[in-house]
């Protein structure tokens, strides 16, 4: 009796088991239906929302607030700045074309000299002995000519014995003529007028052609080396003035285009100018000195300048941000010249277009943008 009982008892558990889900899903689905019921308008709604996301698109992003300026036409100077240095417009080293012991010395150390001043003597006693004997020996050449000659005249001799009394006297006179270029050869002059540096030599002193006396120098007209890009070249034309200032000081200066070399250096991809600067002033520049060259290109009207952070470099080329609408259009530009702080636009916008200049990073093409004009 109690095993039925007992066996009564776990078929009903069994089945009250297997019956609890069972239960639980019509309970759920009896709640969610009256969800529904009590709820339609909200999900009705809710649907209504969805397919209104689906029939408009992608939700619109808010409009990005960014900086910019209107292009408008300026009149500009187009300048480069380049280094260059300031050399002497003729400088030499003082020596001497023969070997020998200095006699006199008449150069003295920071003496202005004229051209053609005898600064320096050397031992010239042996060729002015030479010279001596070709003059006294021309004197017998020469009355022996005019005798042969007087003599050819009356038929006394033949022309053949007047031509070798001829040729002495002519090899005579040039054996002169050499002595006396050796001699003027032991003398140093200056060959232009200027100004004597420090002495290396003295009185007495044995030199050769490698020895270094002095420096003479021109400081009445200095030349001011410098170049410039090949792109520039055409440019820059003979006769220009060119301002310049000196390393340490803020006295501007101003130089004449003299000379410009007539090809591009291979290596540098620069052109060679030099310019003269007349030095007649109180104080006097000296070479040598470093100097910060401008040199004036071109002047351009109503050049399009945008500022040079609105450009946007890309590898085919550039661009810029235009405004156009309260929408950002990349467009691609091509530029020119360059200032401090400002870029020349040869084309690709117009006067009047409003230039994005902050947010580049992160605009990108039909972007909705707030553009607060500077």
């Amino acid at each position: 009796m109690k095993k039925r009982i007992i066996t009564l008892l776990a078929v009903l558990g069994v089945i009250g088991v297997l019956a609890v889900p069972k239960l639980l899903q019509q309970s759920k689905a009896s709640g969610g239906q009256e969800t529904t019921t009590s709820g339609g308008a909200s999900k009705q709604a809710a649907s209504g929302g969805k397919q209104s996301v689906q029939n408009g698109g992608k939700p619109s992003l808010p409009p990005m607030t960014v900086q910019g300026v209107v292009v408008h036409g300026e009149n500009i100077e187009s300048n480069i700045n380049v280094t260059g240095s300031l050399l002497a417009g003729e400088e030499v080293e003082l020596r001497s074309e023969l070997s020998g012991i200095v006699t006199k010395l008449v150069l003295r150390e920071g003496q202005s000299v004229q051209k053609g001043n005898v600064l320096l003597k050397l031992n010239d006693a042996e060729l002015q002995a030479q010279l001596r004997k070709l003059l006294s020996r021309k004197k017998l050449l020469e009355e022996q000519e005019f005798r042969q000659r007087s003599l050819l005249e009356i038929k006394g001799i033949s022309q053949n014995e007047y031509d070798i009394a001829l040729n002495e006297l002519t090899s005579n006179k040039a054996e002169i003529d050499l002595a006396q270029a050796q001699i003027a050869r032991t003398e140093l002059r200056a060959p232009f007028s200027g100004s004597v540096g420090l002495r290396y030599v003295s009185e007495g002193a044995y030199i050769t052609p490698q020895s270094r006396i002095a420096t003479l120098t021109n400081l009445s007209m200095l030349r001011l080396d410098f170049a410039i890009p090949g792109q520039y070249a055409p440019l820059v034309r003979l006769g220009d003035m060119v301002s310049f200032t000196l390393q340490g000081t803020d006295n501007r200066y101003e130089a004449r285009i003299s000379a410009i070399e007539p090809r591009i250096d291979p290596m540098t991809r620069t052109v060679q100018i030099r310019a003269l600067f007349s030095n007649n002033r109180t104080p006097k520049l000296f070479p040598g000195a470093f100097a910060e060259v401008a040199v004036h290109l071109q002047d351009i009207r109503n050049a399009l300048m945008i500022p040079s952070e609105a450009l946007i470099p890309e590898i085919k080329g550039q661009r810029v941000f235009v405004a156009k609408n309260k929408i950002a259009m990349p467009v691609d530009v091509e530029t020119g010249i360059r200032t401090e702080r400002k870029l020349q636009i040869v084309s690709g916008i117009q006067e009047g277009d409003t230039i994005i200049t902050t947010g580049l990073l992160q605009i990108k093409g039909g972007a909705n943008v707030n553009v607060e004009v500077q």
